[in-house]
Order: C-alpha cells, then structure tokens, then sequence
C-alpha cells in the first residue's frame, strides 16, 4: 500500500517542486539554471564533452569564508556533451519555502547526445579523467580586477572525457546555452524523507549521495564488432554482450550505426551502402537509469563491382541441339567471383562457371550470366542464341582476313550457308560503313579504321531469310610519301634525264612500287629511270609510290625541255689526189656546234654508211684509183648531228709505176 502521508505531502509540495523546475529550463529557446537563494548549486555530469574552442577564467575573489568558494568562468563553443545529466538536491529543512523536511533529488537525463550551442558555466570545480586540448594557450589578460586576470584558452578544438563512472563532473551555480537540443530527456523527482540517504519515493532508490555522486554505479558498455573493415554491402554483426553493470543490470541496448540508422537489442546486424569511416556508438542503460557508452569504429571499403563475360560454343542451333555455356571469362578487379548463375531465357535456369543447355524450340533467346563476388555485387551480361527449325534457313558469313589496315581487301564469304528444304536465291552484303554490295563471294576494302560489323542476309526461294555477322578490325594505314628528282630541270631535245625517286618513303612499311609519268605520253617504273624529251615545252613528270599496304603517294618535278641547234660539220682533206697506197689525211676541225661542243667525229671513207674511223683527223689508205667521196658525220653534246662530205682521186698508175 501507498504511504497516504509521504503522498499528502509530496502533493502538497508539488508548487513548490515544479516552481523549481521553471527556474531551471525556460521555453524561450536559451536553457539556463541559477541559483536558488538558500539553496545552493548544482551538479553536471557526462561521459564527454567536445567543444570548438574554450576559454576558462579562475575568479579566485575573496575566500575568507568557508562559503565564498572559488569560481571558475568556463565558456565552450559549438558544444556537444555526451550523456548529460543535471542533479540538484534539495535540503527542504533548510529553505524555508518549502513546509517540508529531507531531501528532494531533481535529476535531467540525456542518456543520447546533447547539443548545447555556445555554453556558460560558472562553477566551483570542474573535473575530467582526460582532457584534449588544440591550441592551447595561458596568459595574463591585464584585467584591472585581479579575479579575470588570468585566463586559460585553447582555439581550436577540446575534448572533456571521462574514464570511469565519475565522467565529466560540474559543480556549478550558473549553467546557459543560446540553443539546446536535446535527444531522449528524461526527468526525475525523488523524495528522501528523513535525509538517510535512501530515497523513498521516486527512482534514484540508488542514489546515496547528495553531492552529485548518485551511489549508483554506472554501467561499462561494451561494443564489439564482427569486422572493422568490410565493403559495401558487407554485413557486420554487432555485440554488445560484453557490456556489465556490477550493481544491478542491463535493461536497454541501443545501437546508433554512424550512417544515421539505429537497432536495438544486445546484438544487431548491420551493413554500410557508402565506403566511409563510421563510428557504431552502443548505449547501454541500467536498472537505474544510469547509462554509459562505447563506440567501435567501422572503415567501409568501395567494392569495385566484377565483369559477367559468357560465352556459348554454338549461337546458331537446331532444336535439342546442345549448347556449351562458359563463364570463366567472368573477372573481378578486387577479389573473385563466388557465384554463377544462368537464365537461359527460356525459364530454365542453371549454377557454375560452364554448363550446357539445349532449347526444344526454335526462336531467338537471350541467355544471361549473373555472376556475384566475393563482397556481394553483382553483374550481368548476355549472348543471343537463336534456335533454328530442322527445315530451316541458315547464313554463315566468314572474313578473311578479319584484321586489316585501310585499303586492304578483306574478303567476305557466304558459302557456309545452308537451306535445307529450299535454294539460297540471294546473298545481300551490309559492310557496317555504309557501302554494300551482293554475291556469295565478296571483297571488300575499308576507308577508316575501327570495329566493322558486315552483316550477310540470304534470302531462299521460298522467301525466308536468315542473317549472320561477322567483326572485321580495320588500322589505319599510314600512307607513304612520294620524293622524286631529276638530273637537271631544264635540258634541250634529245637529252636523256635521270629521274630518281629512292627518296621516297613509308613510315610504317615499305614502298613496293614506282611509276612515272613523264607528262608527254611516256612512262617509267622503278626507283631509278631515264627519259629524253623529244620536243621543247614544260613538262611535269609525276611519281606515284605505292606502299606495301596498298596506300599511294603521288608527287611531280617540272622540266623545262629547249630546242637544241644542230652543229655544222666541216671535212678537209690534206690534198686533193693521191697514189695509191698512200697516206691521205682528212680533218674535221673546222665543225662547230652554235650551242655546244662536238662530242663525236665519225668518217665514212667509201660511201657504204658503215663507219670506217672517228676522231676529228684521220688518216687512210686507198688502194683503188678513182674519185672518193668521204663523209663526215658530227654529233653535238645535245645528240643533233651534222654531216659534210669531202672528194679525192686516187690515181690510176701502170703496174704502180706510172702515176
């Protein structure tokens, strides 16, 4: 049964409790407490307090008297404090306000995170198991009043922890904030009647101490994990089994994951979506309501995703014909695959890395490879089968070769195709580049380079078709580069020029042919050649190279051909008769060429067109009597010639005695 008295007066102490309460939480977004006159301060506790920066002024002040403590001016920004809890007791016989004895205990409790904007405290002591300052500095502000004069900061960033169930302790008589956000408060009021220690009425039954040491013993949370380091995906079990509470026991674990989901429960599961750092915090609350937290950081990797690659040994089959399916060409970049698993589209499905399937009806199917890695992703890829009635009409295209360079053959074959109840009536040729062409045998040269798809469709005389594919890989060639020469670029009629193109080059081959157009009909083949201009012009000689890929190159030389003047031939003899079987000298100097020199003297000494000497003097014999006409023949260094004749007698002597 209720206590009717302890509940009379708790009841007529309520004004007086919840008039406390407004002094310590106003609605007005600023959350302070002060001090109530006779009633001393309070006590702040948390497992950790992170701020952005701090500044700590010691007013030491006047201490003559056991009741002017030292306070302190502790100022922290941007603060956020773990496991916050605010005490109060109350000592209702020595305010008079209250009609009332013993004590009553206040108690604020965020067993979550609190959020407490930029924070006042002025309190008479404040303790940490470890402090974590950035920054820190400690200095004389020169204050006139000796209480601020000396100042503690640290600009950057400051942890308050604490390792034991002490925390994080406050003494304080002033705490404000200009926000405050708090998750999951929780408010107690507690009646100890005769000030024995032991609270009869309310829940801090365990609490023993009215200077903010509760009596209760917090609980040791423990959160253990099955990996510290997975991939997305991955799945880690949570523990926190290992948590205790030496005076009493467990009744809440809550699990906050770090990726702004939660569980509950001693044991959770888990897995992450984004690689990242987390930290998985474990919020364990006692039969007391005193919590304590533990956190286990979980670094997840990015799991690069594998590649499905199937292939079929068959993609063009009759019905039941079987098919061998491979999946081995699979891969995955960070680990292996674990798993394959096939739909051949016809809803059979089939596991493992090669197997083999045969389809009862004829149709197009697509058959599709999943496989899965050792992290869980996944990929999928596919090959088309197309099944094909035993009467069917089948198309085979094949090319040769199916690597290539720009502008060389390939040749493409249709004659594997098959009808067999009807007659292929036509073979129709798309070569991927816009060009096409007809016929079982074709051939074919590319202008670009790249991946062609030629695509063959034969028609049969009962008008079905079929279609087949085959890939042809097109390089481009680097064409060859055409240098030609000549001798000289200007020469007269006649004259023999020597034309060069050894110059000439490819820069990923060789030059397989030369040929000439000298620009007046004539033409040439090879690296070295000669011409001579049969009449004066400009003309343009041209040398097309071909390569050993099939590219050409064409470049040209002009020449400038002149009319050549012919030479003058002059003959002389030494004297105009002579005896038989004598010396007789004839004399070619007197030629001369208006535009050159005489390159060859040749004489002709009995009219029969056959040369008998050359030189510009000659000397014969003639053993005949009789009138000789000798003929001098001149070439000039351009070839033109000239000719000039020149008669002697031979006399007519007796027995080569009487001349």
């Amino acid at each position: 049964m209720y206590n009717r008295k302890r509940i009379a007066r708790g009841a007529g102490t309520a004004v007086a409790i919840w008039a406390l309460i407004g002094l310590l939480i106003m609605s007005t977004g600023v959350a302070y407490a002060v001090p109530l006159a006779g009633v001393g301060g309070f006590n702040i506790t948390a497992s950790e307090i992170t701020a952005d920066d701090l500044v700590l002024y010691p007013g030491v002040g006047n201490t003559d008297s056991e009741e002017n403590f030292p306070q302190t001016v502790v100022q922290l920004s941007n603060t956020d404090i773990q496991q916050f809890a605010l005490t109060k007791d109350l000592d209702l016989g020595s305010a008079p306000m209250f009609p009332m004895s013993g004590t009553v205990r206040i108690k604020f409790l965020s067993p979550g995170g609190t959020d407490g904007g930029n924070v006042l405290v002025k309190s008479t002591a404040l303790g940490a198991e470890r402090a974590t300052f950035n920054d820190f500095v400690t200095n004389d502000t020169n204050a006139s009043d000796a209480r601020g004069r000396w100042r503690i900061r640290s600009d950057g960033p400051v942890t308050l922890e604490g390792t034991d169930r002490s925390g994080v302790r406050i003494q304080a008589h002033y705490l404000a904030a200009d926000r405050i956000s708090i998750t999951d408060l929780r408010f107690f009021v507690c009646y100890d009647v005769d000030n024995d220690g032991t609270f009869e009425w309310g829940p801090c039954s365990a609490d023993t101490s009215s200077g903010g040491d509760s009596g209760n013993t917090a609980p040791t949370a423990d959160a253990e994990a099955s990996s510290t380091t997975v991939g997305t995906g991955d799945t880690v079990s949570f523990n926190g089994s290992g948590s205790s509470d030496p005076d009493g026991s467990i009744t809440s674990y809550e699990w906050s994951f770090g990726d702004g989901t939660s569980a509950t429960g001693q044991q959770a599961t888990h897995s992450y979506d984004e690689p990242g750092a987390y930290t998985a915090r474990l919020t364990v609350t006692d039969n007391n309501g005193t919590t304590a937290i533990d956190s286990v950081t979980i670094v997840v990797e990015g799991n690069d995703p594998p590649m499905a690659s199937p292939t079929a040994s068959s993609t063009t089959v009759e019905p039941g014909q079987s098919i061998t399916f491979d999946g081995s060409g699979s891969s995955d970049p960070d680990g292996s695959i674990t798993s394959y698993e096939w739909d051949f589209g016809d809803g059979t499905t089939a596991t493992g890395q090669q197997v083999t399937h045969t389809y009862a009806d004829s149709g197009s199917y697509a058959a599709t490879l999943t496989v899965t890695d050792d992290d869980g992703a996944t990929a999928s890829n596919s090959v088309s089968i197309t099944v094909q009635g035993n009467d069917s009409l089948i198309a085979s295209a094949s090319a040769s070769p199916s690597e290539v360079l720009t502008g060389e053959p390939v040749t493409f074959d249709g004659s594997g195709s098959s009808a067999s109840n009807s007659t292929i009536t036509s073979y129709e040729w798309d070569f991927g580049d816009g060009t096409t062409a007809t016929g079982q045998q074709v051939t074919h040269t590319y202008d670009t380079g790249g991946e062609f798809t030629a695509t063959l469709t034969v028609t049969a005389d009962d008008g079905d078709t079929a279609t087949d594919t085959v890939t042809t890989n097109v390089t481009d060639n680097d064409p060859p580069t055409a240098v030609p020469s000549v001798e000289s670029s200007t020469t007269e009629v006649g004259v023999a020029l020597a034309f060069n193109g050894s110059g000439s080059s490819d820069p990923d081959g060789s030059i397989a042919s030369y040929e000439w157009d000298f620009g007046d009909g004539g033409t040439g083949t090879g690296a070295f050649t000669t011409h001579a201009y049969s009449a004066p012009g400009e003309y343009t000689a041209t040398l097309t190279v071909t390569d050993d890929d099939g590219a050409t190159a064409t470049s040209s030389v002009t020449i400038t051909v002149d009319e050549n003047d012919a030479p003058t031939a002059s003959a002389s003899a030494n004297s105009d008769s002579v005896d038989p079987d004598t010396d007789i000298t004839f004399d070619g100097s007197g030629s001369s060429d208006p535009d050159g020199s005489i390159a060859s003297y040749e004489w002709d000494f009995d009219g029969d067109g056959t040369v008998e000497a050359t030189g510009e003097q000659v000397t014969t014999q003639f053993s005949e009597s009789g009138e000789k006409t000798v003929t001098l023949t001149v070439t000039d260094d351009d070839g033109a010639t000239a000719t000039d004749t020149v008669t002697v007698t031979v006399n007519d002597c007796f027995l080569g005695i009487f001349c």
